[in-house]
């Protein structure tokens, strides 16, 4: 652990561990930082143990673990304090401390003063979680101190945990939807009851004033009902929606505080992502601009916003200039910050493959492909990407005939998906793979194939099946079948 802890540290948070760790000792040779930087400088375990071994520790592997040990405990010292300044948590957590050290002192009075410290902060932060603590603190003080007014602690607390327990269960239905998204291979029964759940939520607190007028339940409804629309595929409601919202938050000054910025970021991204839906295209490109100056003043949310700012204006150009696109892709790849994010290699490689298939640069496409394959990230997307992942990289070695290859590699794919493809829920995937072999097989797109193309093409429409494919199978077919669309 202690190897991608130092491995992952940004500037701020390195130069702020060498001045903690710096404080007590600072002359001489220090064996701390001597393991510190060897391991930021990538050497493994083994080079840096060996290497301390010879100089101090030689037969001395406790002293060793020793040394890590405190080092592992300076950094995780030095990050708390480093965010204490930064989160008002923390520093709430950090009253309720103080708080507990006074009491265990029979200083009672400084302790109900540090609790009254933490519980205006938990106020004004509506950090109901803390808050809840910082009651449950003065409760156990009251029976030392005759200044704290208990009814109205105790009155407090219930109503703070009411609004807590309504919160709690938006969270846990938000927690639910967003790994379902993550993980479902197709919009499921279980997905509809969950959906289903949190628009009844919504629709049973909407309107209470105490609620309106809080910052963490407009986040949480917020969050609620943009992932109902989004998967409902309502753009145009989600667009006025998430306008609507950063219209009232910004009127309100909600997103004055750094932590509350992620909130403006996530309702930029929707709009980016919405108008782009929309095709309204110049106005997605404006929403990125926006997205971007927000995020270039939130370092520790750079990372991942600015990947969704790549994303964004890589959609949209590929429907305006794909040259322009790919030029854009390159922009990302180079990025210090973007290499960071973990599914980088697939944002790249298929967006890739996909703007030169379309530029029917196929040999560059499938090169791009094979990239995505062989990385490491490319494993860990779920059966269902990988597979229509595989049926791209057949549609692209179709177009370029390689009619050996492909019936190599059909019954391949049918072997690493055989479990996803016995499923209902593949069966558009398992027709397209019986296409595919049966024009190898022909080695051209043979007319009697036509009705089964125009089957294949008619299973779903063409704003779903964009959704999914990776090569949008529909328009691929009625161009190379001829086939008419239905009016």
């Amino acid at each position: 652990m202690l190897y991608k802890f130092i491995q992952k540290l940004n500037k701020e948070e390195v130069r702020h561990y060498k001045l903690w760790s710096s404080r007590s000792h600072a002359k001489g040779e220090r064996k701390d930082l001597v393991l510190f930087e060897r391991i930021r400088k990538g050497e493994n375990e083994d080079e840096v143990e060996n290497h301390l071994s010879k100089i101090w520790y030689e037969g001395k592997k406790n002293a060793l673990y020793r040394l890590k040990n405190r080092v592992q405990q300076d950094i995780n010292q030095s990050l708390w304090h480093l965010e204490q300044t930064q989160d008002p948590e923390l520093q709430i957590w950090q009253w309720v401390g103080v708080a507990r050290h006074w009491s265990q002192n029979r200083e009672y009075s400084l302790a109900a003063k540090s609790l009254q410290k933490a519980k205006l902060l938990a106020e004004k932060h509506e950090l109901l979680d803390s808050l809840q603590l910082v009651y449950d603190e003065l409760i156990k003080t009251s029976h030392h101190v005759m200044d704290i007014d208990v009814e109205e602690i105790v009155r407090e607390r219930r109503e703070s945990a009411k609004k807590l327990r309504l919160l709690r269960e938006m969270d846990d239905l938000l927690a639910l939807v967003s790994q379902r998204l993550k993980t479902a291979q197709s919009f499921s029964t279980d997905s509809k009851d969950l959906y289903d759940q949190l628009d009844e939520l919504v629709q049973k607190y909407q309107g209470i004033p105490d609620l309106e007028n809080s910052r963490s339940f407009r986040t949480r409804m917020f969050k609620a009902v943009s992932r109902s629309l989004l998967q409902q595929h309502a753009y145009d409601e989600l667009y006025t929606f998430t306008e609507s919202f950063l219209k009232e938050f910004k009127s309100k000054d909600w997103f004055k505080e750094g932590r509350h910025q992620e909130t403006q970021m996530q309702m930029l991204t929707f709009l980016a992502n919405s108008a782009f839906r929309l095709k309204r295209y110049e106005k997605s490109l404006q929403w990125a601009d926006q997205l971007k100056k927000v995020f270039e003043k939130s370092p520790e949310q750079q990372r991942e916003y600015k990947f969704y700012y790549y994303n964004i204006r890589v959609i949209n150009l590929s429907v305006k200039d794909k040259e322009k696109a790919l030029a854009e892709l390159e922009i990302a790849e180079k990025d210090p910050v973007v290499q960071q994010v973990n599914h980088l290699a697939v944002f790249i490689y298929l967006n890739r493959f996909q703007l030169l298939f379309q530029l029917d640069e196929f040999k560059p496409a499938l090169k791009a492909m094979q990239q995505l394959v062989l990385n490491d990230s490319y494993p860990q997307l779920p059966s269902s990407y990988r597979l229509r992942i595989a049926l791209g990289e057949i549609i692209a070695r179709i177009e370029l005939e390689e009619w050996e290859t492909i019936e190599y590699r059909l019954p391949q794919i049918e072997r690493d998906f055989e479990e996803s493809l016995k499923s209902k829920e593949f069966l558009r995937e398992r027709k397209a793979l019986n296409l595919f072999k049966a024009i190898a097989k022909k080695g051209s797109f043979h007319p009697q194939l036509s009705e089964n193309a125009k089957g294949l093409e008619s299973m779903i429409q063409d704003e779903k099946a964009e959704d999914i494919d990776v090569i949008f199978l529909n328009p691929w077919l009625r161009s190379k079948f001829e086939l008419r669309t239905e009016d």
